[in-house]
């Protein structure tokens, strides 16, 4: 990864006014998928889940530097997993504190980031969908970073299952659950087309959304 000491490409014109959502407190890569195959089924598991101080974003997806070498985010372009269904348009995630402990009373615990989010910020708000459906807008040390408007991360069964620490679990239980964690509880993901070389994003950094 020879361009990663690209900076970040200056902020959009979009319409509309940006209105701080919080600091990130937490990044992360994403190496493997975290539904993994089991003889009893698929199991969620946080595992493949590294946090690390910072996170290099391009247009291909998340980068980050780990053990002397760049480990690719599971939903990166590069990624071999992503070779014949690529979705640029999930290639980061973001993630806030205030969903974590809505879900944690919700459900007994809720280990930060055990969503998957590459970027957590921390906020007492609420956010759904249609409050950030236009977008983010990450305030770096080296510029404004403008995301591609955010998709909703639903919730997979075995992830709900995960909270319910119970894979036994009765179906309306987990539907429950999902029902629980929609509606962008979950998260948002996104594209980064428009962060053509690759910038740095460190803890600290301030996260706005446009309204």
């Amino acid at each position: 990864m020879s361009d990663v000491a690209g900076g970040p490409a200056p902020a959009s014109t979009s319409n509309g006014r940006l209105v701080p959502v919080g600091l990130v407190v937490l990044l992360q890569i994403q190496k493997k998928k975290l539904n993994v195959v089991t003889p009893d089924g698929k199991v969620y598991r946080t595992t493949s889940l590294i946090e690390v101080e910072s996170l290099k974003v391009g247009s291909g997806g998340v980068i980050a530097a780990i053990d002397g070498g760049w480990v690719l985010d599971r939903h990166h372009s590069g990624h071999p997993a992503e070779a014949n269904e690529h979705r640029p348009h999930r290639v980061l995630s973001i993630g806030f504190t205030r969903h974590y402990k809505l879900i944690e009373s919700e459900f007994g615990w809720a280990p930060l980031g055990a969503a998957g989010e590459n970027i957590v910020v921390d906020t007492e708000e609420r956010l759904h969908h249609e409050d950030v459906a236009k977008g983010f807008v990450i305030r770096t040390s080296g510029g404004e970073l403008e995301l591609d408007p955010p998709d909703v991360l639903n919730p997979c069964v075995p992830f709900s299952k995960f909270l319910l620490r119970d894979p036994g679990t009765p179906a309306r239980r987990v539907v429950g659950a999902q029902r629980f964690l929609g509606a962008g509880m979950r998260g948002y993901s996104m594209g980064t087309s428009r962060v053509p070389d690759y910038a740095t994003v460190e803890k600290g950094d301030l996260v706005l959304r446009r309204v």
